[in-house]
């Protein structure tokens, strides 16, 4: 397993139908290479995301909903915060 880089904890938040809906995430790790790990729960349930930072700026990952479905998400880190779409 590849070490982790960095480790830190953030708020979050997507906006749908025009409402901003909470995400509680757990410590996101970040290895050396770029590889995202988290997990957390919405009002849709619980989640885990894996995913990736780009030497470019540019985020993608997917929001796997247990025993659900999946989301695709990318975005761009912007001042200190990430800034994106989810489909």
């Amino acid at each position: 397993m590849e070490s982790d880089l960095i480790v830190f904890k953030i708020k979050g938040w997507y906006t749908q139908n025009g409402k901003e809906e909470q995400m509680d995430l757990a410590k996101i790790h970040i290895s050396k290479s770029g590889n995202i790990n988290t997990v957390g729960t919405d009002v849709v349930g619980n989640f885990e995301i894996k995913g990736k930072f780009h030497h470019d700026g540019a985020v993608t990952f997917k929001k796997h909903y247990i025993g659900k479905h999946t989301v695709d998400y990318e975005g761009k880190v912007t001042e200190r915060m990430i800034q994106g779409s989810f489909f």
